[in-house]
């Protein structure tokens, strides 16, 4: 008996690894997230990611599955380019219709294998995409200040009146050319916001720190567009001036 269940486990050693070979060996390459949401003529940007940064530019097909003519796909497959750790696809709404979904797996080339999220779903959200726009290009900093931003419906083109209340995500970034004041300044509520049965979203802007300003600085303001798939900015960044403040006594 002894002898038998040593067989057995010898038996057992032998054929594990041949099983995760037959089930894929390698690294794990998966999608960023199990679902997405695509907004009524909108986009939105399906990325996949390796652990490991790749040594060259790695294709990863996919199958797609999905109502035919109703949606793109930009490019037709995820490529992770050399040197970096993730990828992304476009899909964009060309028609879709309330319940649809759009079905994405991946089939990673050898050398790798799907993790947990080697699938995902793309929900279709009848609520239009909306572009924003920050109107003009230069503003001057005065003590809390209010700059606004214009929103319309992407498919509609009509100004976009909210349903709820609503917040437009923004951000202070260096200018470039002139000394950065990014850290000087500070968004009250983390972005633009607007007020249910409104169009505008306000942004209030008010000094970060008590400490006096040297010099005259600049930042530019900008939509954070990546954070809600609903949300496109449209046109570049605007400049703030801040101006320098004279020393304390």
């Amino acid at each position: 008996m002894k002898k038998l269940g040593y067989l057995l486990m010898l038996a057992a050693m032998i054929l594990l690894p041949a099983c995760n070979t037959e089930d894929g060996e390698g690294e794990l390459v998966d999608f960023a997230n199990l679902s997405y949401t695509l907004y009524n003529g909108g986009k939105v940007a399906v990325g996949a990611s390796v652990v490991t940064p790749v040594e060259q530019n790695l294709a990863i097909p996919m199958d797609v599955d999905g109502p035919t003519g109703r949606f793109s796909i930009t490019p037709p497959g995820i490529t992770i380019p050399a040197g970096e750790i993730s990828g992304a696809v476009w899909l964009e709404d060309k028609g879709l219709q309330e319940g649809d979904r759009i079905f994405l797996k991946l089939n990673p080339p050898a050398g790798y294998q799907v993790g947990r999220r080697g699938q995902t779903t793309v929900v279709y959200d009848t609520r239009e995409a909306l572009l924003c726009t920050i109107p003009g290009t230069d503003y001057y900093f005065t003590q809390d200040m209010e700059i606004v931003v214009d929103i319309q419906g992407v498919r509609s083109g009509t100004k976009y009146v909210a349903e709820d209340d609503l917040l437009i995500p923004a951000r202070f970034t260096a200018d470039g050319s002139n000394p950065d004041g990014s850290a000087e300044v500070a968004l009250k509520e983390r972005g633009f916001v607007v007020k249910k049965g409104e169009h505008l979203g306000r942004a209030h802007i008010i000094r970060a720190k008590t400490t006096d300003i040297p010099h005259d600085m600049t930042t530019l303001l900008s939509i954070v567009d990546f954070d809600d798939s609903r949300i496109l900015s449209t046109g570049p960044s605007v400049k703030l001036h801040i101006p320098k403040t004279e020393k304390s006594q």
